[in-house]
């Protein structure tokens, strides 16, 4: 690194999988009963100074994540969501993760190939 002690900034992210159904009230096309294979990824920041030794262990947060969303994993979501939504999940696995001391800088949560939601905590 260059410039004495300056501070660099490091993106730290995990993913994991699950499968799911779930219907949308009020949705005209997802409110029948219908699946997804998510994908979630969870991103720390962290500053990062020449000096620094390791800021995330990768491997305990992905062990985290990925206890967390075993809980989704072949669920009805429905049953463990009022409005089961990728916003609702990502705000869940948010919430969750508070909870066991970590404090991502977002979560996202992809429904699709093609389509995400990523949720930046206060």
């Amino acid at each position: 690194m260059h410039g004495g002690n300056q501070m660099a900034k490091a993106v730290y992210r995990v993913m994991g999988t699950f499968s799911a159904s779930h219907k949308m009230p009020g949705h005209s096309k997802c409110e029948n009963l219908h699946g997804h294979n998510y994908t979630v990824e969870v991103f720390m920041t962290q500053p990062v100074l020449e000096e620094s030794t390791l800021q995330v262990d990768l491997t305990e947060l992905k062990a985290s994540v990925r206890e967390i969303i075993e809980t989704f994993d072949h669920t009805h979501l429905n049953d463990i969501l009022d409005f089961p939504s990728c916003e609702q999940i990502a705000l869940s696995i948010i919430a969750q993760l508070h909870e066991t001391g970590i404090y991502p800088s977002s979560v996202r949560v992809w429904e699709t190939p093609v389509q995400w939601v990523e949720i930046y905590p206060e």
